[in-house]
């Protein structure tokens, strides 16, 4: 018999998946109430022309794959929170599947146990319309804190070092702003205790809407547009769409893996209490953002850096308007960042309790703790706080050059321009501003390679440890 089939009724796409002599099998028509369909290795299902329906049965799992499956030219439709496609776990290597051109109601999962030692995934344009994920509670973890399946999940929990997984995403996109995915977007992760890795060499992104259902409390568990999981090596990212997230806790951007580039050319915007646009905790060679960050919700933050490495950040602006919502914070080595406009929040200063203690966090333009370098910080605008305590620019750890093209400014009641205490800081031709309490605090701070540096201050120019204020009138030092 021919190894390809045409196929014009469910029946008939039943019979040939159980047949080893068929293996294209062409769909010709749109095919209703399926049951599961299992594919044989090397079996392909194409749809013809303008791409076929083939609509799963209520509470029914979509198609299954083996080895080697190529599906092409399809709109494939389950119940959101079943998997639309899924890899049988029981296949030790499954060579290279092949997703093409399809567009899914459904969650594509490949979570794959010690059984799978290798495989290939090349997904090329995939839309995920609509998922519900927030259900399942088998999930990746990172520094005690889960991360939700995603609407594409690749997730190797292969125990040893040979036990990879390659992929590489050609515009993925998922969701729509009038139907956000009900968990994260897209997922990769290696094993999270094991060895088994993930390599890419591309993933490209369009637009990512997701939408978490977390309580505002909860930090056991965040939702992510897209996750570079741990133990994931990347080569290569692009966003070129544009990222909104709209659940607490929740992060446009997180990394635990290592990723060589990452560009992002659209908008990110986060709308929920503790949400981030970008989180990092792995290590990063270059960051090229050319568009704007903007983040809605108390505590959330522009750009969160608390573990790893990066050696390049460069992007347009941030904007934050909730409480407590710095833009940008790091207690890490950054060798570069530089902002191509400016950086400001519009949010006070918020009690928050946190673990077992009430902390008063502050809405910042830059914070760095202790242990966060920054060989140098370049912004071509202004780094400015608008609400009450803010801080423009608080360090603890190190800047050893900045670089301020407008102004460093602070206008909230009680805030500050600039905060140093026991850091380090370096820089020339910046002025410091505040018009309601002072513009620089200094308290067991380094000042090394200054320049030209100008303070005024409504209440007091500078202000060291030891309580001596300097003048009144605008003040340059070195």
């Amino acid at each position: 018999m021919s190894v390809f089939r045409i196929i014009t009724t469910a029946q008939e796409l039943i019979d040939a998946t159980q047949d080893k002599s068929a293996r294209y099998l062409i769909i010709r028509n749109d095919l209703s109430d399926l049951p599961t369909i299992k594919l044989l290795p090397y079996q392909s299902i194409v749809g013809e022309f303008d791409g076929k329906k083939l609509y799963f049965a209520d509470e029914t799992e979509g198609i299954c794959l083996t080895k080697g499956n190529e599906l092409k030219n399809l709109n494939i439709y389950t119940d959101p929170d079943k998997c639309a496609i899924f890899q049988d776990q029981s296949i030790e290597s499954f060579g290279t599947h092949h997703l093409t051109r399809l567009n899914v109601v459904g969650i594509i999962c490949f979570i794959l146990n010690e059984n799978t030692i290798s495989g290939k995934i090349d997904a090329a344009f995939i839309h995920v319309a609509h998922a519900i994920t927030s259900h399942i509670t088998e999930r990746p973890n990172r520094f005690g804190t889960d991360i939700a399946i995603g609407a594409f999940t690749i997730w190797n929990k292969g125990n040893k070092p040979t036990d990879n997984i390659e992929v590489d995403i050609i515009h993925f996109s998922c969701g729509s702003e009038s139907q956000a995915i009900n968990g994260s977007g897209l997922v990769i992760f290696g094993n999270d205790y094991m060895e088994g890795t993930v390599s890419c060499n591309v993933i490209s992104c369009g637009h990512l809407y997701t939408k978490g259902d977390l309580d505002k409390g909860r930090s056991d568990l965040i939702f992510s547009a897209l996750c570079i999981g741990y133990k994931t090596h990347i080569k290569n990212i692009t966003n070129y769409g544009r990222i909104t997230t709209y659940g607490a806790n929740e992060t446009a951007l997180f990394n635990c893996g290592t990723v060589e580039k990452w560009s992002i050319t659209d908008r990110i915007e986060t709308h929920g209490f503790n949400s981030s646009a970008f989180i990092n905790g792995g290590n990063i060679g270059k960051i090229l953002h050319t568009h704007g960050i903007e983040t809605f919700g108390i505590g959330a933050k522009g750009f969160y850096i608390f573990a790893g490495v990066i050696k390049d950040i460069h992007f347009n602006s941030i904007i934050t308007h909730g409480d407590s919502a710095s833009a940008f914070f790091s207690n890490c080595f950054i060798e570069r960042v530089s902002v191509s406009e400016s950086i400001t929040t519009f949010g006070s200063v918020r009690r928050v309790h946190i673990g077992e203690e009430w902390l008063d966090i502050t809405s910042n333009g830059i914070t760095l703790k202790k242990g966060g370098t920054i060989k140098e910080l370049k912004v071509t605008g202004s780094i400015s706080t608008h609400g009450i305590g803010g801080i423009a620019i608080d360090c603890e750890g190190a800047i050893e050059k900045l670089l301020v093209g407008g102004t460093v400014f602070a206008d909230g009641d009680k805030s500050v321009a600039m905060r140093v205490y026991a850091g380090f800081i370096g820089g020339e031709n910046i002025k410091f501003i505040s018009e309601q309490e002072g513009a620089i605090k200094l308290e067991y701070a380094k000042l090394n390679g200054c320049h030209n540096l100008n303070a005024k201050g409504n209440e007091y120019d500078i202000i060291r440890s030891e309580e001596r204020r300097v003048g009144k009138e605008c003040t340059s030092w070195c």
